[in-house]
């Protein structure tokens, strides 16, 4: 039994279900894997060159003849645009914007003859997209792996379908699995992005090599929000938006950290010792509480696919609760 929404005809997809934009991970060969089973493939390119991003592009066509989003971080594009620009000329068929104001890249999309996309983490900016015109939102919530708000997808979720309208509303963060997938479409949802189930893909190329075994050997309680990698990044400030911050696996780093961002600011400012020199390692391990969920590697397609047949199953025997 298939599982069919508004969102499939809006992106030309066959399954209301795709991988997130994960920098570092949603690299071409994950996204056309996606794509070619027929989910909402995502190819990141957070911080890329025009010139990088016309390769990834062509990287992905090169797999899959299927349409296919280029993740974009807003705040990244604001200065320099050529990125952007380089994904609508080597054909994207949609662009997805995250962690900003979406308003000056809409017209440029849409002449382009692309969808644009817009992830949020607040009502109001959800409300803020469906003002300027985006085709779809992406409502975040906490609990997805790597950069993220703070309001859980739970009591988020239906705010934000009920704040936009007609525009479809995709559900990002916490679900891994056919159940979540069914779970967001009875919120109001049009379908589901997964970050941290796709990173034990087998197409999965993380930048960080021990990233699918952190995750798999984790459990529910291991995966931390913070700022604190934000902090070291920006030399002692973050350069993320007012509350967004990162969930990552556990760490010895994440654990003398997280809770104690204060001291890390105050640490930066007042010396230069580095974590590697006490012997710890600050390097991520992006993703979500799902990941106690999950206990091995498979193909992205099998993942789409029992993702797809799982929800039929959930939303079919819903009607047992049902009496006259």
């Amino acid at each position: 039994m298939a599982v069919r929404t508004a969102i499939c005809d809006l992106l030309g997809v066959d399954h209301p279900v795709g991988n997130a934009g994960m920098a570092g991970v949603a690299q071409p060969r994950l996204c056309a894997a996606v794509a070619e089973a027929g989910g909402i493939g995502t190819v990141a390119m957070a911080s890329a060159s025009a010139t990088e991003v016309t390769e990834g592009v062509a990287a992905v066509k090169a797999l899959t003849a299927r349409p296919f989003s280029v993740n974009f971080i807003t705040w990244l594009i604001e200065n320099d645009s050529s990125p952007l620009d380089a994904a609508l000329e080597a054909g994207a068929a949609s662009i997805t914007l995250s962690f900003g104001d979406p308003a000056p890249f809409v017209d440029r999309v849409h002449s382009a003859g692309a969808q644009l996309l817009s992830q949020v983490q607040s009502v109001a900016a959800a409300r803020r997209s469906a003002e300027v015109g985006v085709d779809a939102i992406i409502a975040q919530g906490h609990e997805a792996g790597g950069h993220t708000g703070v309001v859980p997808l739970l009591p988020f979720l239906p705010q934000v379908v009920d704040a936009v309208g007609d525009i479809p509303v995709l559900a990002a963060g916490g679900i891994g699995d056919g159940r979540g997938l069914a779970a967001v479409l009875m919120l109001g949802a049009q379908g589901a992005l997964m970050g941290t189930r796709f990173v034990v893909s087998e197409e999965a190329e993380s930048i960080w090599p021990r990233l699918p075994d952190q995750v798999l050997a984790a459990s529910a309680d291991d995966s931390v929000w913070t700022t604190a990698f934000d902090i070291v990044g920006g030399g002692g400030r973050s350069l993320w938006p007012e509350g967004i911050g990162a969930r990552s696996i556990r760490t010895p780093w994440v654990d003398r950290w997280s809770g104690h961002e204060d001291e890390l600011v105050q640490r930066l400012s007042d010396d230069s010792t580095s974590d590697d020199d006490e012997g710890y390692d600050s390097t991520p391990a992006y993703a979500g509480p799902i990941a106690g969920m999950l206990t091995h590697r498979e193909p992205a397609a099998q993942i789409v696919t029992s993702v797809i047949a799982d929800a039929s199953h959930v939303l079919d025997s819903s009607r047992r609760w049902l009496t006259e």
